[in-house]
Order: structure tokens, then C-alpha cells, then sequence
């Protein structure tokens, strides 16, 4: 498996309603990255981050890469 790249601007938002608590369900900037850091490093450690952000630089085909089709089951049941 492909280690994900360290983004170095924002976030691209791809959880398709799916959230982290306390961190917006969008596309975050450069600088909400920066101040969710500490959620978003857990997320990482867990495996969540990737099922819900990709780095905003990311083409669509990378960020399929990074999020893999065998997690698309998982987004569903953290969706509801």
C-alpha cells in the first residue's frame, strides 16, 4: 500500500457526510489544519482521516488511491 503524502496546504473534504468530532466536514484551509492538528493526527492513527480527507493538491485518482475501494463499507457504517 501506498503511504499518503504529507499534505502541505489544506485539506480536500471526502467523507461524503462522514465527520471527525470537533472538525469542520468540509474542505479545510491551511491554517484549520494547522489548529486541528492534534484531531486530525488521531484520526490518522486510527485510519479515519483517510476515508474523510485528502490532500487539496491531490488529483481524484490519488485520492481513490489513498482512500483504497475496499474502505467505501466503512464510510457507510461511520455515516449511520
Amino acid at each position: 500500500m501506498a503511504k499518503a503524502k504529507k499534505p502541505t496546504g489544506g485539506l480536500r473534504y471526502i467523507g461524503n457526510g462522514a465527520f471527525l468530532p470537533q472538525v469542520p466536514a468540509r474542505d479545510l484551509t491551511p491554517a484549520e489544519v494547522e489548529k486541528y492538528a492534534g484531531l486530525l493526527a488521531e484520526a490518522e492513527a486510527s485510519g479515519s482521516k483517510a476515508l474523510l480527507y485528502v490532500a487539496a493538491d491531490e488529483t481524484p485518482a490519488q485520492a481513490e488511491e489513498v482512500v483504497g475501494e475496499g474502505n467505501q463499507d466503512v464510510v457507510e457504517v461511520a455515516n449511520g
